[in-house]
């Protein structure tokens, strides 16, 4: 090779050397460039790999128990209500079974004798109220004495054939007789008795007073009740239960015996238009039996709801149809909203049609109401017994006048002929 040839090759490769170095350069000049843009090394740049899955096994389904508690504590409210509920209604039923099962029996003497006494002063001896009770504490084993102030009413306690329920004749409008009664009645309580011959003699007790007001009133607008009907009804049956009570007042406080107030409670609780009579003289007796209280008597005052007298009718139906012939007749203006309230002479039951008859308590809530009044370990104030006391006491008391009058109104009134032609209105 001439040196021709060796200076042209070494040329070529320096040419190619410096072709290498640009280009080197170049491409240098190009990343140094680029690599300061963030858009384009995320495009051309692979993608990082993906971390690896791990793989969860599904979760397991929720147990009874666990969706139970779920429920409960996202209803916290809605269960403290029905356990309140629950426990409220269990301890009521408990209760009344208890109550039910309970044995209720006078205190005997220790040959077997009846000792304990009830005075009974009712309106009538024949009303239905005071022959259920006297009837019934005497199966209990008391003795009972029925207040009467005539021979006809004496012959009334007769008539019931039972040995323990005797009369006691106390004529309120004689008091030097009435005082003598009470002397002789109770010298009869301190002397000792004797069962039989033979049997060691045993001493009696008062056990309490029953006070039962004429339970029937006369319905009617007050401008067609005159001043006669006022002062009828105001001295028979106010200013009568005043003055027995006055007379047994030294009995009552000498035995320190207990003293029971009865009388009827819808129609005064409501203030029903054309009861004024009723109203007035139930708020008047109340009244009483709170100053009774006050004076240091103990004094239960026994609102009565509405009963199922079922045979407990007056005898006859004398004295029943007397009443309701005394009764004055409304004036027509009176007319139909007098109509649903017409009371049936019952101490608080309202007519009703015989096909659907008005159904109250049963009298054995009664009787064992004034039997735990007479007998309980503690003396109660007041106590509501019978179907509606409670409750139309309390809607009387919580709710307004147009309110009770709006509920009177609404409410369907049906009206029948009986047999004598004259018009009878119901519930329906």
């Amino acid at each position: 090779m001439t040196s021709a040839d060796q200076q042209l090759l070494y040329m070529i490769s320096s040419i190619a050397d410096s072709i290498d170095r640009q280009i080197d350069n170049v491409a240098a000049g190009l990343r140094d460039s680029l690599s300061s843009y963030k858009w384009i090394q995320d495009t051309i740049l692979p993608p990082s790999p993906s971390p690896a899955r791990i793989r969860k096994p599904p979760p397991s389904p929720p147990r009874f128990h666990d969706l139970v508690y779920t429920w409960l504590t996202r209803h916290k409210i809605l269960v403290a209500a029905v356990l309140v509920s629950l426990g409220t209604g269990g301890w009521y039923v408990y209760r009344r079974r208890r109550e039910s099962r309970k044995r209720r029996r006078a205190r005997r003497a220790s040959n077997g004798a009846r000792k304990e006494v009830v005075v009974i002063a009712a309106g009538s001896p024949n009303e239905p109220i005071c022959r259920s009770i006297s009837l019934d504490l005497e199966r209990r084993g008391f003795i009972v004495y029925v207040v009467v102030n005539s021979l006809e009413e004496e012959q009334m306690v007769h008539n019931e054939s039972r040995m323990d329920v005797r009369p006691l004749n106390l004529d309120i409008t004689d008091p030097p007789s009435t005082q003598s009664a009470l002397e002789r009645f109770h010298k009869y309580l301190i002397t000792p008795q004797q069962a039989f011959l033979g049997a060691d003699p045993h001493h009696l007790s008062l056990t309490g007073v029953v006070i039962i007001p004429e339970t029937t009133y006369s319905a009617g607008a007050i401008s067609t009740l005159g001043p006669e009907t006022w002062s009828d009804a105001l001295n028979a049956k106010v200013l009568g239960t005043v003055a027995t009570v006055q007379a047994l007042l030294p009995l009552i406080q000498d035995t320190a015996c207990r003293t029971l107030m009865l009388t009827p409670n819808i129609i005064s609780s409501l203030c029903l238009p054309h009861h004024s009579l009723e109203t007035t003289i139930v708020a008047a007796l109340e009244a009483f039996t709170r100053s009774l209280q006050a004076e240091g008597i103990q004094t239960t005052h026994l609102r009565l709801g509405s009963f199922d007298y079922g045979l407990f009718k007056p005898h006859n139906g004398t004295q029943h149809q007397q009443q309701q012939q005394q009764q004055p007749n409304p004036a027509p203006r009176a007319g139909a909203t007098a109509r649903p309230f017409l009371p049936d002479g019952t101490g608080g039951n309202m007519q009703k049609n015989e096909s659907q008859p008005v159904r109250g308590s049963p009298l054995r809530e009664l009787h064992v109401a004034v039997y735990d009044a007479l007998t309980g370990p503690r003396t109660a104030r007041v106590r509501h017994v019978g179907r509606g006391s409670l409750t139309y006491d309390l809607l009387g008391r919580l709710a307004s006048n147009g309110l009770v009058g709006w509920m009177m109104e609404r409410s369907r009134i049906r009206m029948r002929t009986d047999l004598d032609g004259v018009a009878v209105y119901g519930w329906l």
